[in-house]
């Protein structure tokens, strides 16, 4: 991972993905909220309370996503290993 390596997510595409996720492994203590548009919201409210959320930007494959940095996503938050993330396909 070299410097300034941020992840994208557009929340309208993630969030049922996610959803569905939670409701079929039984997934309990997180921080599930209702819509994607909630996640945007937090997202923004977030941005100088957490050093990893970057905000938004129009991107040519996404549209409008929201930027989190990856190397920060380490240090902060417990068990993200962007390794992990990579190797998945999406």
């Amino acid at each position: 991972m070299g410097d300034g390596d941020e992840i994208r997510l557009k929340f309208s595409e993630v969030f049922p993905i996610l959803r569905k996720f939670v409701v079929e492994y039984d997934v309990a203590d997180i921080d599930l909220l209702d819509s994607h548009n909630a996640y945007k919201q937090r997202a923004r409210d977030e941005q100088g309370t957490h050093p990893y959320a970057l905000g938004s930007i129009k991107d040519g494959v996404l549209n409008r996503c929201d930027r989190f940095d990856v190397g920060l996503l380490e240090q902060n938050v417990d068990e993200f290993d962007w390794a992990d993330v990579k190797e998945r396909d999406y």
